[in-house]
């Protein structure tokens, strides 16, 4: 396969973010699919979820037969929350909030060969991309065991349009989906990677594919075959279905040759603005990410807390004012840079807050935070003047005075301290256990 570089996606191929969903939206529309509507982050009479995580988790009553799909085949752009993600943040394409375009077939609706087809039509022909850059996924043997066969019908469509040796067999860690939170609908998945190059590897993901160098750019099929029960039991779908999600911001960001997610042409601007301040391209990433999905979450009414929603809220703050101290900004910037990220922001869904009622929560973390700084000093000076620390009298002063972990990191490599990272990791575990113990 030919080596890529930013050139070799032509210029005439760009698209604004804009473009691209409208295009995806008008294919599959044109196919027959209805439009869904985009429902917001927060999920309603579904306490597995925290969120919504994926395109799909909307969809569940009409994978799991509780409700009737208004069509056999539809289609959406749905926002998403997915926390997972937060440690990978500062890379070129993880994020935790972004845009799922999807497509859904229900029942007699299920055809894995004309989903591929689908994504691959729509990858090559509408957005132009070269096909010698494409890769596909599909799951091996490793699943048999709880019922669900090696994929070998998706890897004989793929056969079709791709050489074999850009076939990747993957484990079920990688290619067998969901459930969409503690249960639900589950099965094998195909997905489709965009090779940009040696120049934007950052590492290995398996043998086949390097990290930041082959986006993954769309599940063209997650093929639902089974449901997954709370305790782990798997049984057969009574109506299969496919559920296929395209990240709306990767494929932005190839089409618009963009170093990141962060940095297409919808949050450019407000990243230019940080960037003013911020030298460091992971740290400005993390900081445009994270109030951005802060924005999102408290415009859908969460409120910052300890627990739960209200706990990821005020860790996304959080690690955004964390940066920025770290990086010498002033974590008053807070508020500026969180005014022209939403210069860039479509409305929110379920949207239940005011501009000026989101500034006056994220003012209050701010000020709260200043003042966690300041005990944090006065805290971590016995450590310092020691010279050594514990996990457990880490994670004590994280847990019981809300130092974030990362000043606690960053404290103990300024001061040449080792970071007790096991001892640390165990206490948090004991601390989890014993907080689910008690609910």
């Amino acid at each position: 396969m030919a080596e890529i570089s930013p050139e070799s996606v032509p210029s005439d191929l760009y698209l604004t973010t804009d473009e691209v969903r409208a295009m995806f939206l008008d294919f599959f529309m044109r196919k027959g699919y209805a439009h869904h509507p985009n429902v917001g982050v927060i999920p309603e009479n579904d306490p597995t979820l925290l969120f919504i995580n994926s395109g799909m988790a909307p969809m569940k009553p009409f994978f799991t037969g509780e409700a009737t799909p208004p069509t056999d085949q539809l289609t959406n752009v749905q926002d998403c929350i997915r926390t997972g993600d937060l440690d990978d943040v500062g890379d070129s394409y993880h994020g935790t909030s972004f845009h799922m375009m999807g497509s859904w077939q229900f029942g007699d609706r299920f055809n894995k060969e004309q989903a591929i087809e689908y994504a691959y039509e729509l990858i090559t022909d509408g957005f132009g991309l070269d096909p010698d850059y494409l890769l596909a996924s599909v799951l091996n043997d490793e699943a048999k065991e709880q019922g669900i066969p090696k994929d070998e019908e998706a890897a004989q469509a793929w056969a079709k349009l791709l050489p074999n040796e850009r076939i990747i067999w993957l484990p079920p860690s990688d290619n067998l989906w969901g459930p969409p939170g503690t249960s639900g609908p589950s099965g094998p998945c195909t997905e489709v990677f965009f090779d940009r190059g040696s120049g934007f590897e950052e590492g290995y993901d398996n043998v086949a594919l390097r990290k930041g160098r082959h986006i993954e750019i769309w599940n063209a099929g997650v093929f639902m075959t089974h449901h997954v029960a709370e305790d782990g039991t798997v049984t057969p779908l009574a109506s299969k279905s496919v559920d296929g999600g395209a990240g709306l911001e990767r494929i932005a960001m190839i089409l618009q040759n963009a170093p990141s997610i962060h940095e297409i042409d919808k949050w450019l601007p407000a990243y230019d603005v940080i960037r003013t301040d911020n030298q460091d391209t992971r740290s400005a990433r993390i900081v445009i990410d994270h109030i951005r999905t802060a924005e999102i979450l408290a415009r859908s009414g969460v409120i910052p807390g300890n627990k739960a929603g209200p706990y990821v809220l005020r860790t996304l703050l959080r690690r955004a004012m964390t940066t920025l101290v770290q990086t010498g900004i002033e974590q008053g910037r807070l508020l500026e840079y969180r005014d022209a990220i939403c210069e860039q922001m479509d409305e929110v869904p379920g949207t239940v807050r005011t501009h000026n009622e989101v500034s006056t929560i994220f003012a209050k973390e701010r000020d709260a935070f200043a003042k966690i700084l300041q005990r944090s000093e006065r805290l971590l000076a016995p450590i310092v003047a020691r010279g050594e620390t514990t996990g457990n009298e880490l994670y004590k002063l994280h847990e019981t005075h809300g130092i974030p972990v990362d000043i606690l990191r960053e404290t103990c490599n300024s001061n040449n301290i080792q970071f007790p990272e096991e001892t640390f990791a165990a206490a948090r575990s004991k601390h989890a256990e014993e907080s689910s113990a008690t609910k």
